[in-house]
């Protein structure tokens, strides 16, 4: 298998980035005490990223309320309550789920390590010259933001993640226009909408050009440059997509909205008194996303 996805095997100025920015990653993982670099972890009973994954941890199904952390979208917090059921095999840990959690940092270190990998073969979808590509890399390899988010505990990590995949996927399928890709690409942003919504925003990217494809297709049937059965696989593949990614993507937040009337635009803000009063406020999707 080539890890690299070229048929040049030999080693590049980019993979000799690439491999820097992993091992940049690993070290910081290895270094920086995991509760450094971390927000809304918060202590046992504060309803924050340690909460969702004990209570998964403990009862193997979701919360049934929906305060602070528990509003989120879950598949990062299931996946930390797998690792530590994992962890929990080989030790006993008691009641000490803090420790516990920490082996979860794991989590965090792949996410950014196939984030940047996928920025990689996103920079080598869009053919820039090797200069450009080396120093669009570069950035992604030693940014500070991106080596923290790998010993971070919060889901950003693989919404960051889900979106790079998206983001790739998108140009991939823009230019082969395969089932493979698309269904590849609505499970993406399905589960990178169950890690963290605002992952939908990749729709303001994959939506524009689905309609543009489909429009171009649509006229080039129309005018013989296009078959029947060509506009007939694009249209199928685009309902595919589609049943895919809403029933997926949006199954919390519809969810959150049967059980605690959640609406989809409600997101949690800090409050006025203190950082841990923390109340839903309605938003326009306008304000949210724009």
């Amino acid at each position: 298998m080539n890890f690299f996805g070229s048929k040049n095997k030999k080693l590049t100025n980019s993979h000799i980035i690439l491999l820097i920015g992993i091992a940049l990653r690993i070290i910081a993982v290895l270094l920086a005490d995991p509760r450094v670099y971390n927000h809304d972890v918060s202590k046992v009973g504060g309803y924050g990223h340690l909460d969702y994954a004990i209570y998964i941890f403990k009862n193997f199904s979701l919360a049934p309320y929906n305060t602070y952390e528990f509003a989120q979208p879950p598949l990062n917090a299931i996946l930390q309550a797998l690792v530590m059921r994992v962890v929990s095999l080989f030790g006993n840990f008691g009641t000490k789920y803090m420790k516990l959690f920490e082996y979860t940092i794991i989590l965090s270190l792949i996410y950014s390590v196939i984030t940047l990998y996928f920025v990689y073969k996103i920079l080598n979808e869009l053919e820039f010259k090797s200069k450009i590509k080396n120093f669009v890399l570069l950035v992604f390899a030693v940014y500070p933001g991106y080596l923290t988010m790998a010993s971070q505990f919060s889901n950003d990590g693989i919404a960051n993640m889900f979106f790079y995949i998206s983001l790739y996927l998108s140009i991939k399928w823009c230019k082969q226009r395969d089932l493979k890709t698309i269904v590849l690409l609505a499970l993406s942003i399905g589960f990178g909408m169950l890690s963290k919504i605002s992952v939908g925003l990749i729709a303001f990217i994959t939506g524009p050009m689905m309609v543009v494809i489909f429009i171009k297709t649509f006229i080039d049937y129309i005018n013989k440059r296009k078959t029947a059965a060509e506009f007939r696989n694009l249209t199928i593949q685009i309902i595919i997509f589609i049943l895919i990614v809403f029933p997926l993507g949006l199954s919390y937040a519809i969810r959150n909205y049967v059980l605690f009337n959640q609406k989809f635009v409600e997101i949690f803000e800090v409050a006025k008194n203190g950082p841990l009063d923390m109340r839903n406020y309605n938003f326009s999707v306008y304000e949210r996303f724009l």
